[in-house]
């Protein structure tokens, strides 16, 4: 879901690259993390960026966000959890939450620097928990109980059959709808 930004030094890079010299750049790596394209020259690599400054990965993420201007990540949980601590998220990847009050969808070095300008600007409480909780409302209405990533399978509080069942009925409207759209257009096209 990151794209490119899966590299995620170039999200590091990008952003040191637009922060004023007195802001500094917190990397902390998800708790779950494990060694698979993390090797030594990674975190050297990292080191080597300016304001860069390493957190272990089992530090408290929440005490980070408390005392953070923002968050940035690539498509992680710790932007919705940011959006709950009125903390603004610049988003490199995609995400379902994406276009939610206060997410900055970053996909160029541009986006980037407005982003980062306009949270600068951006004084405490000035964020409002309303939208984020009228943006809640609006996926819950366009949303459907189920998961596709079966790591989610033991959270979850629906059966394995009802997942199934939403997905495709979700899958099979969508197809109509499309369909009933092309022909719609057909018909307003023919002379």
């Amino acid at each position: 879901m990151a794209d490119v930004f899966v590299d995620q030094i170039l999200i590091v890079q990008m952003l040191s690259s637009v922060l004023p010299e007195d802001v500094y750049l917190y990397v902390k790596d998800h708790p779950m993390q494990e060694k698979v394209g993390r090797d030594r020259k990674f975190y050297q690599e990292l080191k080597q960026i300016r304001n860069v400054h390493l957190i272990p990965r089992d530090f408290n993420s929440f005490r980070i966000l408390e005392n953070s201007i923002a968050v940035a990540t690539a498509t992680g949980t710790v932007g919705w959890e940011a959006l709950f601590r009125d903390k603004p998220v610049l988003m490199f990847g995609f995400n379902f939450y994406q276009h939610a009050p206060n997410v900055f969808h970053i996909q160029n070095i541009e986006q980037c620097r407005t982003a980062v300008h306009k949270i600068l600007q951006i004084s405490k409480n000035q964020l409002h928990l309303i939208q984020v909780r009228l943006f809640l409302k609006a996926i819950e209405q366009s949303s459907i109980k189920g998961y596709i990533d079966s790591a989610y399978r033991t959270i979850s509080k629906i059966s394995e059959v009802e997942n199934i069942n939403n997905i495709s009925n979700a899958l099979i409207q969508t197809v109509k709808n499309l369909q009933t759209e092309s022909d719609h257009i057909e018909e307003i096209n023919l002379p």
